[in-house]
């Protein structure tokens, strides 16, 4: 298994166990709030740049996360596809068919 592929089965893991998505985030002055869109609130932020950090954690949640997963699985199964096609037109080439 190549590094990506550990990488994005680590990914798939954590988005399997985390709350579903999609999330969204909620800012109420002191405190900004990030989780589902039920009003479930799972992480809280209290710090600088908080909104920035709030705005990217929803929309990275699980759903986006797999979402690009498949993506990436899609194109890398589309990239071996064609790299099978380039060495089978090589072969024919070489020899002479």
């Amino acid at each position: 298994m190549s590094a990506l592929d550990s990488l994005l089965k680590e990914l798939e893991d954590k988005a399997n166990d985390a709350t579903k998505g999609p999330w969204d985030w909620l800012f109420n002055g002191d405190t900004t709030y990030v989780g589902p869109t039920d009003n479930q609130r799972l992480i809280t932020f209290d710090q600088m740049n908080m909104e920035g950090d709030a705005h990217f954690v929803a929309i990275a949640n699980p759903d986006t996360v797999k979402k690009l997963i498949e993506v990436i699985r899609r194109m890398m199964r589309q990239l071996d596809w064609e790299r099978e096609e380039v060495l089978e037109d090589c072969e024919k080439i070489v020899s002479g068919e």
